[in-house]
């Protein structure tokens, strides 16, 4: 199960890498998803991202995440690379 406590402490990437590590292999230990398919999974992201605002207002934590500073094109870059990377 994704540790909530964990993500909201996410500060490095190494953090990342950690968690990242840690969700893949929940997942592949059959943890249930509901975006089991690629093809969900990157839809529920797109959509994510468009609504991201407001979830995140309304948990009160919009001064903690800065949108606007975040590099949108490492994270397309994350994306498209995993595509072909090992």
């Amino acid at each position: 199960m994704i540790d909530q406590k964990r993500v909201a402490a996410m500060k490095t990437r190494e953090d990342f890498i950690e968690f990242m590590r840690i969700f893949v292999n929940s997942i592949r230990d059959g943890e249930p998803i509901e975006n089991a398919s690629t093809g969900a999974y990157l839809d529920g992201i797109t959509s994510w991202v468009e609504d991201m605002d407001g979830y995140y207002e309304n948990m009160g934590i919009a001064d903690e995440v800065k949108l606007d500073a975040m590099n949108w094109r490492v994270v397309a870059d994350i994306l498209v690379a995993a595509t072909m990377y090992e």
